[in-house]
């Protein structure tokens, strides 16, 4: 058995600390504070994607979130929960802006989807004055149901999230269920819960080689393929993960 010393108890070095004891490892972490407040990391308890750049960072970060996602499953007081945000344009030159980013071949994968006008009030009803269009980081106010691991018991590779969105969105039979992701969780998930679709995505955290090793029924290139698939198969709904 290999030992690790990590040093600093602040968010990066009990993550590295984490890691290792997962991998089999001994590990001896060194913290000179009572309790970790001289840490070199604050985040503010917020966990961006948004802001990062395409390729290996973006993915880095997916993967990161990913993680958050499994601790919360085990240690519930951790309350970690994907939200999203609403950013507003008011003039027509931040419109353009925002529509452009919101056709990024990563966009997706960001969580990034343009909000017309019209439909801004309906995502906020509270926003007021001359809004000209908006850009939705997160799924949150498109679907009809969003669940996290905290919310149900155990996170993915489990399948207790997408049970767990039958159960409350009163779905007679999980063969009706169509299962989206773009990592090896996701398709376990699904393929643990019996759902009819099973369906990884290239544009997200990891490659063909890599997701063509868990079981799936389809691949799909972007996420913009979903409602083409979904349509062909007659699944009357959609349940996918979570992307703030």
């Amino acid at each position: 058995m290999t030992r690790a010393i990590v040093v600093g108890g602040g968010v990066l070095g009990t993550m590295h600390a984490r890691e290792a004891l997962q991998r089999g490892h001994e590990v001896l972490q060194l913290e000179s504070d009572v309790e970790p407040r001289s840490a070199s990391v604050r985040n503010f308890g917020l966990i961006w994607i948004s802001g990062r750049a395409p390729g290996t960072e973006l993915k880095t970060a997916l993967f990161a979130r990913e993680l958050w996602d499994q601790i919360a499953a085990q240690a519930r007081t951790v309350g970690f929960r994907a939200y999203g945000s609403l950013t507003l344009a008011l003039t027509e030159v931040e419109a353009k802006v925002m529509e452009e980013a919101a056709t990024m071949s990563d966009a997706a994968s960001r969580g990034m989807s343009f909000v017309e006008p019209h439909e801004i009030r309906r995502v906020n009803p509270a926003i007021r004055g001359n809004v000209v269009a908006g850009l939705s980081l997160g799924w949150n106010e498109r679907v009809d149901l969003a669940l996290s691991a905290a919310d149900v018991g155990r996170g993915r590779p489990a399948p207790d999230m997408i049970l767990g969105a039958v159960i409350r969105l009163q779905i007679d039979d999980v063969r009706q269920v169509a299962v989206v992701g773009d990592t090896l969780s996701d398709l376990w998930a699904g393929e643990r819960a019996g759902a009819s679709i099973v369906a990884g995505v290239l544009t997200g955290a990891h490659d063909r080689a890599t997701l063509e090793t868990a079981p799936h029924t389809h691949l799909l290139d972007t996420v913009w393929e979903v409602r083409e698939l979904i349509a062909a198969s007659n699944v009357p709904r959609l349940i996918t993960k979570t992307t703030p």
